[in-house]
């Protein structure tokens, strides 16, 4: 997800091409949190379509799911975070400040908070 986003930017910058609009789905969407970190200006209008509003809980789901000891999900989460210089807990919608972003439309599953 980081690096996807890293890359987003990088290319935009290189294209010199500046969107009118972000749409994206679900991990495209969270993506949105990173991008508005390393974007000065963004564009004014986004949609956003079930984006995890915390990357946290889909861990969490996961791990539970398959039953990963406490050990092995800080083996994981260290391993994420040496890999692309994020945490879990840095890959948040709900933990960032997007009041820069504009006119949004997010489209959300309830069950997620």
């Amino acid at each position: 997800l980081p690096h996807y986003a890293e890359s987003l930017v990088k290319d935009l910058k290189e294209l010199k091409i500046e969107p009118l609009a972000f749409i994206g789905h679900s991990f495209g969407a969270a993506s949105f949190a990173i991008v508005s970190k390393l974007v000065s200006r963004f564009p004014e209008r986004s949609v956003l379509i079930g984006a995890p509003a915390s990357i946290r809980n889909v861990f969490n789901r996961y791990y539970q799911t398959i039953q990963i000891p406490n050990r092995g999900q800080t083996l994981i989460e260290t391993r994420i975070r040496n890999e692309v210089g994020y945490t879990i807990d840095g890959i948040s919608l709900v933990d960032n400040d997007l009041s820069s972003i504009g006119k949004s439309l997010w489209i959300h599953d309830q069950g997620d908070k």
